[in-house]
């Protein structure tokens, strides 16, 4: 595939995932099938899968076990960073809109509070999943921007907090309410995160996991 004619031209990350987590790694360049991203520590060892935006209202294009050959390190700003490469010419790929994950949505006000670029916002939660949210806010947000979210459920026996990063994937004016706009996010684990806080966001998404299974089977 031609990468132009499918990428986003606005997309500005990669997807992969590794087990439970999800990462995100910058793109610095498209050129036909090739597309190249940095990263700031080596890549983990076995990549399962990955995606990334496709273009207009098409959706993911995903893909299973990349390879990713690495090309150099260079030194940016007193930090190494890792250039790699993945050549999409032979690799299987789909496009979809499809939800990878149940997804639970509440008809309760539930409030949200995020931070971008260190300023703290509040929005509505409108749905859920192990995978992401989505939200409705009186502010746009732009793609590709990375929050810090601070999320508390209603469980019946105890509220359920916890705090995780996530990526702005969209950012649309809601059409019943022009003044409002709905931003999908998708979580994601930052580089460089200790083992003792993956394991914090495996856990958190396991929780998300009970949670939705828990909603939709008393509906």
């Amino acid at each position: 595939m031609d990468l132009k004619n499918i990428l986003d031209p606005k997309t500005r990350y990669i997807f992969f995932t590794e087990g439970d987590l999800t990462h995100a790694y910058p793109i610095i360049h498209v050129k036909a099938n090739q597309l190249f991203f940095t990263a700031k520590e080596p890549l983990p060892e076995k990549i399962d899968g990955g995606h990334f935006l496709a273009q207009g209202e098409a959706g993911i294009v995903q893909f299973d076990a990349p390879t990713c050959l690495l090309i150099t390190t260079n030194p940016k700003e007193n930090m190494e960073l890792y250039l790699y490469v993945i050549d999409f010419s032979s690799l299987d790929y789909s496009l979809t809109n499809r939800r990878a994950s149940m997804r639970y949505e509440f008809k309760e006000f539930i409030p949200i509070s995020f931070q971008v670029y260190g300023e703290l916002m509040t929005a509505q939660l409108i749905n859920i999943s192990e995978g992401g949210l989505r939200l409705r806010l009186s502010t746009p947000l732009n793609k590709n921007v990375v929050c810090r979210f601070s999320i508390k459920l209603p469980l019946e026996n105890e509220d359920f907090h916890f705090e995780t990063d996530g990526i702005v994937v969209y950012s649309d004016t809601e059409q019943q309410q022009q003044n409002n706009y709905i931003t999908g996010i998708s979580f994601v684990v930052p580089e460089a995160t200790s083992g003792e806080d993956k394991e914090k966001h495996i856990a958190s998404k396991e929780a998300i996991r009970r949670f939705v299974f828990e909603k939709e089977k008393n509906l």
